[in-house]
Formats: C-alpha cells, structure tokens, sequence
C-alpha cells in the first residue's frame, strides 16, 4: 500500500466520522425539540431517548478518539494496511505474568463507532414513535 492509498483511507474515514457526528448532533437536537415541548410523553418514550443519547455521545466519543489517534497509526506503516481493519492481539511478557490486552485498530474503532452509532439510531426512531403514539 503505497502513501496515495493511505492518505485516501485517511481523507476517507475523516469525512465518514464528520458525517456521522453531524447526523448524530443532529439527532440529539431532534430529540430535545420534540421532547421538550410535549406534555405527557410516556416513559417508554423518555427510557428510549434516553439510551439514545448514551449511544449516540458513545459514538461521538468513538469517533473522536479515532480521529485523534489517526495521526498515530497512519504514521506507523505497520499501522495501516489490510489487518487494521480486523482485531488484533498483542501478547506482552512481563517476568511475573503474561499479559494479553487488546489493541484499538481502525477496524475495531469504526466497528464499534457503527454499532453504537446503529443501536441509537433505532433507539431514536422508537423514542420517535413511542412519543408520539403512547400516551403516559
């Protein structure tokens, strides 16, 4: 993989993550507009925004601990390249114990991004309807 290639992952995921994070503060926003103006919006409804808004400031969390480590693994070459899409392990010895502890790739970042960016999403829409079709 040559630099071109990785300055177009890079630009890449860069305008994936504004783009999310947008679509994100976006529906954060949503959610306290049409929440705040109603008058007995049922439990359910509120539980389910509420989840919402912890995945979707997760996501953003995510997302800006891989943009704020990209840097770091792009200037390592052995950071970016086909496995740093997948998980990886890395085995560390000490003299007392063997220590496993998992390291944060491009894969497992954008991974878990898209999870907790997809569980808020369909939390989002349930807080939707739940809004405004339960009565409390």
């Amino acid at each position: 993989m040559d630099d071109s290639d990785k300055k177009e992952i890079i630009k890449l995921l860069v305008d994936w993550n504004k783009w999310l994070v947008g679509v994100e503060t976006i529906a954060i926003s949503a959610l306290g507009l049409i929440f705040k103006e109603r008058d007995g919006v049922s439990h359910v409804a509120i539980g389910c925004a509420s989840a919402s808004l912890v995945f979707f400031l997760v996501s953003i969390f995510l997302s800006s601990m891989l943009l704020l480590n990209l840097p770091f693994m792009a200037g390592n070459s052995k950071d970016l390249n086909a496995d740093s899409f997948q998980h990886n392990e890395i085995y560390f010895e000490s003299k007392e114990q063997d220590i496993t502890r998992k390291r944060w790739t491009i894969g497992s970042y954008t991974s878990n991004i898209t999870r907790t960016f997809g569980f808020g999403l369909f939390l989002f829409v349930l807080a939707l309807i739940t809004g405004f079709y339960l009565d409390a």
